[in-house]
C-alpha cells in the first residue's frame, strides 16, 4: 500500500512537473527557447524523483516511463549530455530513446540562461501565478546551474 506522504509527494511532483512543462512550452512557442530550458530541466528533476518513488514501490514500468519523460525534458532543455546516460538503458524499451540518443551523440549541452532582469521578471510573474515561491525558484536555479 502506498503511504499517504509518498502518495502526496507523488501528486505534488506531478503537478509541479506539469506546471514547469507548460511554462517551458509556452516560452518555446514564443520563440524564447533559452528561457524555457531551466523549466524543462526542473521538470526533468521532478520526473527523476518520481521514477525513484515508483521504483521504491516496485513499479518498474512507471519508473522507466518517468525516466523517459525526464530524458525528453533534458533533451528539450538542450542538455544532451545529461540526457544520454538516462536514455541509454531505456533504448531497448523505447524506440524514441534510441532516436534521441543518436541525435545527442556529439552534441554539446546548450547553455542555461543566467540570472538576468528578464529572468527575474519572468520568475516574478510565475510566483504571482502561484506556480512556485521565490525561494523554490532560487533553490531550483542554484541546483540547475551547479551541474
Amino acid at each position: 500500500m502506498i503511504g499517504k506522504s509518498t502518495d502526496q509527494r507523488m501528486g505534488s511532483l506531478k503537478a509541479v512537473k506539469s506546471a514547469f512543462i507548460l511554462e517551458a512550452q509556452s516560452l518555446m512557442w514564443r520563440g524564447l527557447a533559452p528561457f524555457a530550458r531551466p523549466f524543462y530541466q526542473e521538470a526533468a528533476q521532478a520526473e527523476i524523483e518520481l521514477a525513484e518513488l515508483f521504483r521504491s514501490q516496485g513499479r518498474e514500468l512507471d519508473a522507466k516511463t518517468s525516466l523517459m519523460s525526464a530524458a525528453s525534458c533534458l533533451f528539450q532543455a538542450g542538455q544532451y549530455q545529461q540526457a544520454a546516460p538516462i536514455l541509454d538503458p531505456l533504448a531497448e524499451d523505447f524506440p524514441e530513446a534510441r532516436r534521441m540518443l543518436e541525435e545527442s551523440r556529439g552534441r554539446a549541452d546548450e547553455p542555461l540562461v543566467a540570472d538576468s532582469p528578464e529572468l527575474r521578471a519572468l520568475i516574478a510573474l510565475l510566483v504571482r501565478k502561484g506556480l512556485f515561491t521565490e525561494d523554490e525558484w532560487a533553490q531550483a536555479l542554484e541546483a540547475a546551474t551547479s551541474h
